[in-house]
């Protein structure tokens, strides 16, 4: 194909399609402006219509409330029955386990040595929980902690009470 014949196609078709685009976008200006000008007299009709809509309303409501008020002006006794409702009361869990016996603890899913820490000094069998949750961390043995139940004799040293619940 000869660029010629290619370039005066192309030239051809831009001003056809330019043409085209300008006659369209003058039928929609046309159409817009024909639209504007009906919704404008549609407004103006409304806005007569509706004032005198709202002046009739207006003096239904005054009639209204006059009646209303001469309603409220006479008093009568009225009784409420009183309903009496029973509220169940609901049962509180607590994550930290109570001991079994004396030396005994459970551990829960989810416990983190801290906690285990903590129900091991509320028990009596350590004194310090700050101090054993710190050893826990320290060697290693707060990531293997077991779950369940565990007898754990008072006065046991630090590393016992860990190979105990850790399951070494």
């Amino acid at each position: 194909m000869k660029s010629k014949f290619f370039l005066r196609g192309l030239g051809t078709g831009i001003v056809l399609a330019t043409l085209v685009c300008l006659i369209a976008f003058n039928v929609d200006r046309s159409k817009a402006a024909l639209e504007e000008k009906s919704t404008k007299e549609q407004t103006t009709i409304f806005d007569e219509k509706s004032s005198d809509d709202i002046d009739n309303s207006e003096k239904e409501e005054s009639t209204e409330e006059i009646e209303t008020k001469e309603e409220i002006t006479t008093p009568e006794a009225v009784t409420v029955p009183e309903i009496e409702t029973e509220i169940p009361e609901l049962e509180t869990t607590t994550f930290a386990p109570t001991p079994a016996s004396n030396g005994s603890i459970s551990i829960l899913p989810g416990m983190t040595s801290e906690a285990v820490s903590d129900v091991l000094q509320s028990n009596g069998i350590i004194n310090d929980a700050i101090d054993f949750n710190n050893f826990l961390t320290g060697s290693g043995y707060a990531t293997t902690i077991h779950v369940g139940t565990f007898d754990i004799p008072v006065g046991s040293d630090y590393e016992s009470i860990a190979r105990i619940i850790a399951g070494r």
